[in-house]
């Protein structure tokens, strides 16, 4: 630009704008019909708005364009908290895993249950001691959460009897042990 001050400059870009009063408009319109330099940058300043105007719109993305980018920002999002979601599943999966895997070794680690014979010592003719149709006599041991053990059998009542009996016997002394009373010594009856 020829020869313009700052001022004019400032001047011409409101102008442009239309923030002008309109005395200033005037007087500026007047000028330009007078001064041929003014009017020569009034004519670049608006050159270069209209080539700055061009690019700045060339620059605006298209509604296809917009679309597709919200998309993807969409599916990424989508899949970043299907993935924070999956991740927190799988956390509590493993958590719970290895809850019940701490509970279940604390089952089968815990103290074995002290078999309990099934009834106290029962009377003579009264169970544990329970004919079988096979013409042999079994024996049912039960621990002390009231599971059965595995069953003995016996071709003779007195062998169920005197089985029983030990049985209970031994129980009684694992008792005392337990219980710090006795000292077991033996495990003979």
């Amino acid at each position: 630009m020829r020869q313009v001050s700052e001022v004019d400059l400032e001047l011409l870009d409101g102008y442009l704008d239309d923030t002008l009063s309109p005395g200033q408009v005037q007087h500026v319109s007047l000028r330009l019909a007078a001064e041929p330099e003014l009017a020569a940058a009034m004519h670049e300043l608006r050159a270069l708005r209209t080539l700055r105007l061009a690019a700045w719109r060339s620059m605006e993305p298209s509604d296809a364009w917009a679309t597709r980018v919200a998309r993807r920002v969409n599916a990424v999002t989508g899949r970043e908290r299907r993935q924070r979601i999956l991740r927190r599943t799988v956390r509590f999966a493993a958590a719970t895993a290895a809850a019940v895997s701490v509970f279940v070794a604390g089952w089968f680690l815990r103290s074995p249950a002290s078999p309990g014979v099934l009834a106290r010592e029962a009377p003579r003719d009264a169970a544990p001691v329970q004919h079988s149709s096979v013409g042999s006599y079994q024996v049912t041991v039960i621990d002390g959460t009231g599971r059965a053990l595995p069953v003995q059998s016996f071709s003779a009542i007195d062998e169920a009897r005197q089985f029983a009996q030990d049985v209970v016997q031994f129980e009684a002394r694992r008792q005392e042990a337990r219980q710090g009373e006795t000292k077991l010594v033996s495990e003979r009856f």
